[in-house]
């Protein structure tokens, strides 16, 4: 009789083996996907590096007037800002609206977009840069300024235009006094071509910064044509906060 209640006794206790081995399955299920959920840094920023060397680009730390931290430069040719793809809570209902109608532009990168704290800042690509020493628009520049009217049309925003120049000296040139001369008038320029695309006269000014706010650095070629060209700012009001 005592043998038999011991028998019962031990086969009562095997339930705690099946829990112990329950246990053991659940903490090695949950240290795998913490495992997976843990991104390697290092081979994240090789990645990332590897990126940038495909697509040849360059992070460049020159500021200006028209640039902001983190500039990205296309090292292959004339350099124009990356468009970057801003968290939805950081946009600005003014970002949206331009981007929405400029976003065939920048995918093809006539044009770039961006947000400073004075407001939205259209760049214009290299097909827009102006020859040196000259306030002419080359030859098929009117195209990249039709979408920009367009996006202009739709919004109640003020324009001001800001004209630029390389450091070359202008005062060789008969129409120009000096560079700050030579970049009201590239401004000016594209103010009339805008006023022609249909924009009123009223809402624009222009600004030129001469040579004294380089986009980007003069000593290159490249950098010398990026730097003859002009910026379109659209301010914010109110209703963009």
């Amino acid at each position: 009789m005592k043998k038999k209640v011991e028998a019962e006794k031990e086969n009562s206790e095997r339930w705690m083996l099946t829990y112990l081995d329950m246990i053991t399955l659940l903490f090695v299920t949950f240290v795998v996907l913490y495992a997976m959920s843990v991104v390697d840094k290092g081979k994240f920023a090789a990645l990332a590096e590897s990126l940038t060397a495909a697509m040849g680009t360059t992070v460049s730390s020159t500021h200006g007037p028209g640039t902001g931290p983190g500039k990205m430069v296309d090292a292959k040719a004339a350099p124009l800002t990356a468009v970057p793809v801003q968290s939805k809570k950081a946009r600005s209902p003014l970002y949206d609206k331009a981007y929405d109608i400029l976003k065939s532009a920048v995918q093809e990168k006539r044009l770039a977009v961006r947000e400073e704290e004075r407001g939205l800042v259209i760049q214009i690509g290299a097909q827009v840069f102006f020859a040196e020493g000259s306030s002419e628009l080359p030859a098929g520049a009117m195209d990249s300024f039709l979408p920009i009217a367009q996006m202009l049309a739709s919004l109640p925003n003020s324009i001001q235009i800001e004209g630029y120049a390389d450091d070359v000296a202008a005062g060789t040139k008969a129409d120009y006094k000096n560079n700050w001369d030579l970049s009201v008038k590239r401004a000016i320029t594209v103010l009339e071509v805008l006023q022609d695309l249909g924009i009123s006269a009223d809402r624009m000014s222009v600004v030129g910064y001469g040579s004294s706010h380089p986009l980007v650095s003069n000593e290159t070629p490249e950098g010398r044509a990026y730097n003859r060209q002009v910026n379109i700012v659209l301010p914010y009001m109110a209703s963009d906060r």
